[in-house]
């Protein structure tokens, strides 16, 4: 790989950073067509309410700032970018720079644990566009897939294991897992990625043998037809009508605080669980954990042996 200089692009969803942000963020979730006035209204009120905007950019900055220092420890000097697919820096953007600032090996990292055709189908279909727009000696590989990672289960574990000393709980509280829900068609793309949660979901769930495991959906979109089951909502409502009265929620298919967790999971969900009298507690996101930092630095290390092999 003589004479390669390596660059990391981490890829995440997009999010708006203020609130001036969510029109032309959502109106470019839906291909440029705006939604109606008072639905934008109560999308703007959502993020009002978490602070008016998404922290999803300076938590993923973050993850590249503290992944360039892993990597520095492990000997190896590798600028990180980032690209979202429908906020800046957008993919594009980010390509373009790390070609003008002579990264010619792009190597990149979908931060979306499970495989979709929405998040890292079309993330990694982005970087695809743009081998048409840059030299050809620039080569793009992509990070395999993690959501089985020894690491990103290990960091799942501990962070459930702290929380469960922080508050005091024991057996009697019930871990709800919960990763964004998806429409049944394309059924294929739907069930690979169910296959992938319930894999996660059992290899950390089997660390908690004494205590009730359950996966759910959250975050529901508005598309009319059948989506992932059960809903989160689901379970909370059957887990009070069974009499059970404590839930921690671990959003184990988000790997940076946003939208979905802070008010869907945070606000709607708390407010639910405690008119059904349940005593509600969430564990944030993956964020800046050090092992969480720690599988990205193996990801582009792994990627790198294998293209020096090839």
């Amino acid at each position: 790989m003589e004479g390669k200089k390596t660059g990391v692009l981490l890829i995440n969803f997009g999010a708006p950073k203020k609130l001036e942000e969510v029109a032309s963020f959502v109106t470019h979730i839906f291909n440029g067509r705006k939604l109606p006035e008072h639905v934008l209204k109560m999308t703007q009120e959502k993020y009002s309410l978490i602070g008016g905007g998404s922290p999803l950019y300076a938590i993923t900055s973050a993850q590249a700032l503290r992944l360039e220092e892993e990597l520095k420890k492990r000997g190896r000097s590798i600028p990180v970018y980032i690209g979202m697919l429908h906020s800046k820096p957008f993919i594009s953007q980010s390509v373009e720079k790390m070609v003008q600032e002579g990264i010619n090996k792009i190597i990149a990292l979908s931060l979306a644990p499970f495989y979709s055709r929405v998040s890292s189908g079309a993330y990694y279909a982005q970087v695809e566009q743009m081998k048409e727009k840059i030299p050809s000696h620039v080569s793009i590989t992509y990070g395999r897939e993690w959501y089985h990672h020894p690491l990103f289960i290990q960091a799942w574990v501990e962070k459930i294991s702290q929380a469960l000393r922080d508050d005091g709980y024991g057996e009697e509280v019930n871990l709800i897992f919960t990763t964004h829900s998806l429409p049944l068609n394309p059924m294929e793309d739907a069930l690979v990625y169910k296959r992938q949660f319930q894999e996660t979901v059992k290899a950390v769930g089997e660390r908690f043998p004494w205590n009730k495991v359950y996966p759910a959906y959250q975050s529901k979109g508005k598309r009319p037809g059948n989506w992932l089951a059960p809903p989160v909502e689901e379970v909370i409502k059957k887990l009070a009508a069974q009499g059970e009265k404590k839930v921690l929620i671990i959003p184990v298919g988000f790997v940076a605080d946003h939208l979905e967790t802070l008010y869907d999971l945070d606000i709607e969900l708390k407010k639910l669980a405690e008119k059904e009298g349940i005593d509600f507690r969430r564990i944030p996101a993956l964020n800046n954990d050090s092992g969480f930092i720690k599988l990205l630095g193996e990801l582009v290390l792994a990627n790198i042996d294998i293209s020096c092999a090839e």
